[in-house]
């Protein structure tokens, strides 16, 4: 039984390759935060709306035009250490997987693109 079903994550989509070939992994060089820190977790959201304010909705990132949206399911068999960050209010924004994602975890949804705007 899954207490969390489907998460997702937002990567560039320059990283898709080494995504697709070795998954998701803790302590990777950050894309949304100071290059020094490397987090000992992925980050995942409940919806990809959620997943898109932890990376690609962060003003210091505008710079990347292209993202890859990630599907996540956990594996089942319990090896995986998930912790739920502190949250108030009744909405959980933040899941924090501390252990590697393996390839067949994962499934690449979409791209999102710059937004062009035509007058």
């Amino acid at each position: 039984m899954h207490i969390v079903s489907v998460l997702y994550h937002w990567a560039p989509t320059v990283k898709r390759e080494q995504i697709a070939l070795e998954g998701l992994k803790p302590f990777q060089p950050p894309t949304v935060h100071s290059q020094d820190m490397r987090a000992p977790y992925i980050c995942l959201g409940p919806s990809p709306s959620a997943a898109w304010a932890l990376s690609g909705d962060m003003g210091w990132v505008s710079e990347i035009e292209e993202w890859d949206l990630w599907q996540v399911v956990l594996p089942a068999d319990g090896t995986t250490e998930v912790h739920v960050r502190p949250f108030f209010g009744n909405h959980v924004e933040e899941i924090k997987v501390y252990t590697p994602l393996a390839p067949n975890c994962l499934w690449l949804v979409g791209t999102r693109e710059p937004a062009v705007f035509v007058s």
